[in-house]
Parts: C-alpha cells; structure tokens; sequence
C-alpha cells in the first residue's frame, strides 16, 4: 500500500525532474540512443529509503523497516493523470482534476509505501465454475495500524 504526497511545485527549473512534455524531444531520444545519456536514462524515480515507524520500533522491530520513501522526479505533463487512473484503476476525472493545475510546471511527488502492511485481503473462487473470474479482496486499510505508519512516513 502506498500513498502519493505532491505534486510539489518547484519555482525553477531543477536537474532533478524530468518533464516528459517538455524534455521528449528527437534530440533527447538521439542522445539517449546513441550515448545513453538524458533525461531518458531515468525510471522517474531519483532516490529511495528505508527507515523504521515510531511503531515498528515500540514493537522492538526497529532494525526491520516497514516504510520505503521513493522521490519521483517526474513533473506533471499531459498524460500524468490518465496514466495514474489506468495504473491504479481509478476515475479518470478525479485525477484529471486533482493534477490539471500542474501540468508542466516542474514538479515532484513523493511516495510512501508500506513494507509490511498488517492489512490482509482475501482471494476466493466466483463460483464452482472454474472460468468465473475470481473474488479479490485486498482490504486495504482494515489495520488501523497501517493508517498510522503511512502518516508517520508522510512527515
């Protein structure tokens, strides 16, 4: 389970963010092509850590981290909203409207993941038909617990 915090507008243009409307040219897939060099050689994330809740560490678990923190130096562009409806299979108009603000001004996002969510769904069969599609629960949230831990990490 994860959570997006951003997008954080920045007043300038920075080396740390790639605007795919703005940095995909011929140019940049030239270089990158023959050199392997720009702002296509990154995934989008620029940095990751680890580091352990106030509540894993009360449990004595501390030296076991249960959050991850990635920096995704991606700016909002055009296709940002549509495609993080698509990937997360979520109304297209809310993200359009949540993101439409930001479009092409140089941005980041920072995402909070859970390492080790207590949260547990469930997977069943739809029927005894073997091709009925299958009942999938993942019950995300059903542990307070991991509502705290994703809080903590977005400070």
């Amino acid at each position: 389970m994860s959570t997006y915090l951003g997008p954080f507008e920045l007043s300038s243009s920075s080396a740390s963010t790639i605007n795919f409307d703005q940095d995909a040219s011929p140019r940049v897939f030239w270089e990158f092509g023959r050199n392997g060099i720009g702002p296509l050689t990154t995934s989008g994330v620029q940095a990751s850590g680890i580091m352990s809740s106030s509540l894993a560490k009360a449990r004595g678990e501390g030296d076991w981290p249960d959050l991850q923190l990635f920096f995704m130096g991606v700016s909002v562009h055009k296709g940002f909203a549509e495609g993080l409806s698509r990937a997360f299979h979520l109304k297209r108009t809310d993200f359009i409207k949540y993101y439409g603000r930001s479009v092409n001004r140089n941005s980041f996002t920072q995402i909070v993941s859970l390492g080790r969510p207590r949260s547990r769904g469930y997977l069943t069969l739809g029927s005894t038909n073997p091709y009925d599609p299958l009942i999938i629960d993942p019950n995300y949230f059903e542990n307070q617990e991991d509502v705290r831990i994703l809080i903590e990490g977005s400070y």
